[in-house]
Protein backbone atom coordinates (compact mmCIF):
# COMPACT_ATOMS: atom_id res chain seq x y z
CA UNK A 1 0.00 0.00 0.00
CA UNK A 2 2.85 2.39 0.77
CA UNK A 3 4.42 1.76 -2.62
CA UNK A 4 1.06 2.23 -4.31
CA UNK A 5 0.51 5.51 -2.47
CA UNK A 6 3.95 6.69 -3.59
CA UNK A 7 3.20 5.82 -7.22
CA UNK A 8 -0.30 7.35 -7.17
CA UNK A 9 1.16 10.61 -5.89
CA UNK A 10 3.62 10.56 -8.81
CA UNK A 11 0.66 10.04 -11.16
CA UNK A 12 -1.45 12.78 -9.57
CA UNK A 13 -3.69 14.50 -12.12
CA UNK A 14 -3.17 11.84 -14.78
CA UNK A 15 -6.30 10.67 -16.58
CA UNK A 16 -7.15 7.00 -16.30
CA UNK A 17 -5.72 6.27 -12.84
CA UNK A 18 -7.39 6.58 -9.41
CA UNK A 19 -6.94 9.72 -7.37
CA UNK A 20 -5.17 9.23 -4.04
CA UNK A 21 -7.47 10.31 -1.20
CA UNK A 22 -6.18 8.93 2.10
CA UNK A 23 -3.86 6.41 3.72
CA UNK A 24 -4.33 5.52 7.36
CA UNK A 25 -3.78 2.86 10.00
CA UNK A 26 -6.42 1.24 12.17
CA UNK A 27 -4.80 -1.00 14.73
CA UNK A 28 -2.29 -3.22 12.94
CA UNK A 29 -3.95 -2.75 9.51
CA UNK A 30 -3.34 -0.07 6.91
CA UNK A 31 -5.88 1.20 4.39
CA UNK A 32 -5.48 3.10 1.11
CA UNK A 33 -8.43 5.18 -0.09
CA UNK A 34 -8.74 6.15 -3.76
CA UNK A 35 -11.41 7.52 -6.05
CA UNK A 36 -13.81 5.16 -7.82
CA UNK A 37 -13.02 4.39 -11.47
CA UNK A 38 -16.06 2.37 -12.51
CA UNK A 39 -18.40 -0.54 -11.76
CA UNK A 40 -16.53 -3.51 -13.28
CA UNK A 41 -13.08 -4.66 -14.37
CA UNK A 42 -12.26 -6.11 -17.77
CA UNK A 43 -12.53 -9.71 -16.57
CA UNK A 44 -16.06 -9.12 -15.29
CA UNK A 45 -17.00 -7.14 -18.39
CA UNK A 46 -15.93 -9.94 -20.73
CA UNK A 47 -17.73 -12.50 -18.55
CA UNK A 48 -21.03 -10.60 -18.76
CA UNK A 49 -20.85 -9.23 -22.32
CA UNK A 50 -18.60 -11.67 -24.14
CA UNK A 51 -15.29 -11.18 -25.96
CA UNK A 52 -14.51 -7.93 -27.75
CA UNK A 53 -15.28 -7.97 -31.50
CA UNK A 54 -12.57 -7.20 -34.02
CA UNK A 55 -14.92 -4.89 -35.92
CA UNK A 56 -14.53 -1.19 -35.00
CA UNK A 57 -17.18 0.24 -32.70
CA UNK A 58 -17.93 1.54 -29.24
CA UNK A 59 -16.90 -1.84 -27.84
CA UNK A 60 -14.29 -2.85 -30.40
CA UNK A 61 -10.93 -4.43 -29.71
CA UNK A 62 -9.01 -1.74 -31.61
CA UNK A 63 -10.55 1.01 -29.46
CA UNK A 64 -9.66 -0.89 -26.28
CA UNK A 65 -6.11 -1.52 -27.54
CA UNK A 66 -5.48 2.14 -28.41
CA UNK A 67 -6.91 3.36 -25.09
CA UNK A 68 -4.78 0.97 -23.02
CA UNK A 69 -1.67 1.86 -25.03
CA UNK A 70 -2.28 5.54 -24.25
CA UNK A 71 -2.66 4.75 -20.56
CA UNK A 72 0.64 2.87 -20.48
CA UNK A 73 2.42 5.58 -22.45
CA UNK A 74 1.22 8.16 -19.92
CA UNK A 75 2.55 6.03 -17.05
CA UNK A 76 5.89 5.56 -18.76
CA UNK A 77 6.03 9.28 -19.45
CA UNK A 78 6.11 9.85 -15.68
CA UNK A 79 8.70 7.17 -15.12
CA UNK A 80 6.29 4.50 -13.82
CA UNK A 81 6.23 0.88 -15.02
CA UNK A 82 3.00 -0.80 -13.92
CA UNK A 83 4.24 -4.44 -13.87
CA UNK A 84 0.74 -5.77 -13.09
CA UNK A 85 -1.45 -5.12 -16.11
CA UNK A 86 -4.19 -7.75 -16.13
CA UNK A 87 -7.97 -7.87 -16.76
CA UNK A 88 -8.58 -7.61 -13.00
CA UNK A 89 -6.64 -4.32 -12.87
CA UNK A 90 -8.38 -2.62 -15.80
CA UNK A 91 -11.63 -0.88 -14.87
CA UNK A 92 -14.07 -0.26 -17.71
CA UNK A 93 -15.63 3.14 -17.14
CA UNK A 94 -18.19 5.05 -19.16
CA UNK A 95 -15.64 7.07 -21.11
CA UNK A 96 -12.45 4.99 -21.20
CA UNK A 97 -10.63 2.27 -19.26
CA UNK A 98 -8.67 3.07 -16.12
CA UNK A 99 -5.71 1.27 -14.55
CA UNK A 100 -5.71 0.32 -10.87
CA UNK A 101 -3.48 -1.55 -8.39
CA UNK A 102 0.06 -0.16 -8.46
CA UNK A 103 1.29 -2.17 -5.48
CA UNK A 104 4.28 -3.69 -7.31
CA UNK A 105 4.80 -0.81 -9.77
CA UNK A 106 8.29 0.54 -10.36
CA UNK A 107 9.33 4.18 -10.01
CA UNK A 108 12.74 5.75 -9.56
CA UNK A 109 14.44 2.39 -9.20
CA UNK A 110 12.20 1.20 -6.35
CA UNK A 111 9.69 -1.60 -6.82
CA UNK A 112 8.31 -4.64 -5.03
CA UNK A 113 8.85 -8.18 -6.33
CA UNK A 114 5.85 -10.01 -7.72
CA UNK A 115 3.95 -10.91 -10.87
CA UNK A 116 0.53 -12.09 -12.01
CA UNK A 117 1.26 -15.44 -13.64
CA UNK A 118 -0.26 -15.68 -17.08
CA UNK A 119 0.13 -11.97 -17.79
CA UNK A 120 3.72 -11.25 -16.70
CA UNK A 121 6.66 -11.97 -19.03
CA UNK A 122 9.28 -14.58 -18.22
CA UNK A 123 11.88 -11.98 -17.25
CA UNK A 124 9.57 -10.51 -14.61
CA UNK A 125 8.79 -13.97 -13.22
CA UNK A 126 12.56 -14.38 -12.81
CA UNK A 127 12.78 -11.09 -10.88
CA UNK A 128 14.81 -9.26 -13.51
CA UNK A 129 14.85 -5.43 -13.28
CA UNK A 130 11.67 -3.78 -14.59
CA UNK A 131 11.48 -2.62 -18.21
CA UNK A 132 8.75 -0.89 -20.20
CA UNK A 133 8.62 -3.97 -22.44
CA UNK A 134 7.15 -5.87 -19.46
CA UNK A 135 4.02 -3.73 -19.76
CA UNK A 136 3.96 -4.21 -23.55
CA UNK A 137 3.93 -7.98 -23.10
CA UNK A 138 1.17 -7.80 -20.50
CA UNK A 139 -0.85 -5.62 -22.88
CA UNK A 140 -0.60 -8.35 -25.52
CA UNK A 141 -1.88 -10.97 -23.08
CA UNK A 142 -4.71 -8.68 -21.95
CA UNK A 143 -5.83 -8.00 -25.52
CA UNK A 144 -5.73 -11.71 -26.37
CA UNK A 145 -7.93 -12.38 -23.34
CA UNK A 146 -10.32 -9.64 -24.45
CA UNK A 147 -10.75 -11.05 -27.96
CA UNK A 148 -11.03 -14.78 -27.11
CA UNK A 149 -12.42 -14.63 -23.58
CA UNK A 150 -10.04 -17.29 -22.24
CA UNK A 151 -7.48 -16.99 -19.45
CA UNK A 152 -3.84 -17.67 -20.31
CA UNK A 153 -2.54 -21.22 -20.08
CA UNK A 154 -0.18 -21.55 -17.10
CA UNK A 155 2.27 -24.45 -17.33
CA UNK A 156 3.96 -25.08 -13.97
CA UNK A 157 4.62 -21.34 -13.60
CA UNK A 158 6.76 -21.44 -16.76
CA UNK A 159 5.99 -17.97 -18.10
CA UNK A 160 7.64 -18.61 -21.45
CA UNK A 161 5.43 -21.66 -22.04
CA UNK A 162 2.47 -19.37 -21.36
CA UNK A 163 3.75 -17.10 -24.14
CA UNK A 164 4.20 -20.02 -26.54
CA UNK A 165 0.70 -21.32 -25.80
CA UNK A 166 -0.71 -17.85 -26.45
CA UNK A 167 1.03 -17.67 -29.83
CA UNK A 168 -0.21 -21.16 -30.67
CA UNK A 169 -3.74 -20.06 -29.83
CA UNK A 170 -3.42 -17.07 -32.15
CA UNK A 171 -2.08 -19.26 -34.95
CA UNK A 172 -4.85 -21.82 -34.47
CA UNK A 173 -7.61 -19.21 -34.60
CA UNK A 174 -6.27 -16.62 -37.02
CA UNK A 175 -3.65 -18.38 -39.14
CA UNK A 176 0.11 -18.71 -38.98
CA UNK A 177 0.73 -15.19 -40.35
CA UNK A 178 -2.05 -12.99 -38.93
CA UNK A 179 -2.35 -9.41 -40.08
CA UNK A 180 -3.92 -6.31 -38.54
CA UNK A 181 -4.58 -6.06 -34.83
CA UNK A 182 -4.16 -9.79 -34.21
CA UNK A 183 -0.74 -9.59 -35.82
CA UNK A 184 0.18 -6.73 -33.49
CA UNK A 185 -0.88 -8.81 -30.48
CA UNK A 186 1.38 -11.60 -31.73
CA UNK A 187 4.22 -9.06 -32.05
CA UNK A 188 3.69 -7.88 -28.46
CA UNK A 189 4.21 -11.49 -27.39
CA UNK A 190 7.11 -12.17 -29.74
CA UNK A 191 9.81 -11.93 -27.11
CA UNK A 192 11.85 -9.61 -29.36
CA UNK A 193 12.24 -6.16 -27.79
CA UNK A 194 12.41 -4.28 -31.12
CA UNK A 195 9.35 -6.03 -32.53
CA UNK A 196 7.43 -5.56 -29.28
CA UNK A 197 8.15 -1.83 -29.09
CA UNK A 198 7.24 -1.29 -32.74
CA UNK A 199 3.90 -3.02 -32.17
CA UNK A 200 3.20 -0.88 -29.11
CA UNK A 201 3.97 2.34 -30.99
CA UNK A 202 1.60 1.29 -33.78
CA UNK A 203 -1.16 0.66 -31.24
CA UNK A 204 -0.41 4.02 -29.65
CA UNK A 205 -0.77 5.76 -33.00
CA UNK A 206 -4.16 4.16 -33.57
CA UNK A 207 -2.93 2.33 -36.67
CA UNK A 208 -4.06 -1.06 -35.47
CA UNK A 209 -5.31 -2.63 -38.68
CA UNK A 210 -2.82 -1.66 -41.38
CA UNK A 211 -0.05 -4.04 -40.37
CA UNK A 212 1.24 -6.37 -43.07
CA UNK A 213 1.38 -10.11 -42.42
CA UNK A 214 4.21 -11.41 -40.28
CA UNK A 215 7.07 -12.97 -42.17
CA UNK A 216 7.66 -15.63 -39.51
CA UNK A 217 4.85 -18.17 -38.92
CA UNK A 218 3.56 -18.66 -35.40
CA UNK A 219 4.31 -21.89 -33.50
CA UNK A 220 1.88 -24.69 -34.24
CA UNK A 221 0.00 -26.83 -31.74
CA UNK A 222 1.23 -30.42 -31.77
CA UNK A 223 -0.96 -33.05 -33.40
CA UNK A 224 -3.50 -34.52 -31.00
CA UNK A 225 -2.21 -38.08 -30.70
CA UNK A 226 -3.77 -40.92 -28.65
CA UNK A 227 -0.93 -40.68 -26.14
CA UNK A 228 -1.56 -36.96 -25.65
CA UNK A 229 -5.28 -37.63 -25.24
CA UNK A 230 -4.47 -40.13 -22.50
CA UNK A 231 -2.19 -37.62 -20.76
CA UNK A 232 -4.89 -34.92 -20.85
CA UNK A 233 -7.52 -37.35 -19.57
CA UNK A 234 -5.26 -38.48 -16.74
CA UNK A 235 -4.44 -34.90 -15.73
CA UNK A 236 -8.10 -33.89 -15.71
CA UNK A 237 -9.09 -36.96 -13.70
CA UNK A 238 -6.31 -36.29 -11.21
CA UNK A 239 -7.41 -32.68 -10.75
CA UNK A 240 -11.05 -33.75 -10.37
CA UNK A 241 -10.23 -36.33 -7.71
CA UNK A 242 -7.97 -33.92 -5.82
CA UNK A 243 -10.51 -31.10 -5.78
CA UNK A 244 -13.34 -33.48 -4.89
CA UNK A 245 -11.26 -34.71 -1.96
CA UNK A 246 -10.67 -31.14 -0.84
CA UNK A 247 -14.40 -30.39 -0.92
CA UNK A 248 -15.29 -33.55 0.99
Amino acid sequence: LRNERRVLQVLDGLEGVPEFLDHFRNGEDEYLVTSDCGPANLAEEVLHHGPYPLAPGARGLSELAAALARRLADLHGRGVIMRDLSPANIVIGEAAPSLIDFGIASYDGLYLPGATHGFAPERQCHSEPPAQADDYYALGMVLLFAVIGLDPVIVDEDCDQTRVKALQTIGSRYGQRPAGLIGLIADLLSGDETTTRAAFLRLLSGRCNDRRRATEPLPKIDAFRPGLAADVTGALLGDLLQRTGEVL
